[in-house]
């Protein structure tokens, strides 16, 4: 791409857009361009891990944490105290 002295851009392919309007650049990634397979594997097991985490988070805050909290660290407390400071 040219610009319009008609040199040739200088961030083209580097996945930085030049707008053209006072050398404005957009910090957006070029989505246009597939991105090469090792950065596909690199996005793809991001995206494992935190969803993994995110089950794993979930679960725990939910499930465990409660009967934990209920039964252990507020069991010496009367009634439905723990359940009132959870």
């Amino acid at each position: 791409m040219k610009t319009r002295s008609g040199r040739k851009n200088k961030n083209q392919g580097s996945g930085i857009r030049d707008e053209g309007s006072g050398g404005i650049r957009s910090p957006l990634p070029d989505f246009s361009t597939p991105l090469p397979e090792r950065s596909q594997k690199i996005v793809r097991a991001w995206w494992l891990y935190d969803w993994a985490n995110s089950a794993f988070a979930t679960s725990i805050m939910a499930t465990i944490l409660p009967y934990y909290y209920q039964n252990v660290a507020g069991g010496d407390l009367s009634g439905n105290r723990a359940t009132v400071y959870w």
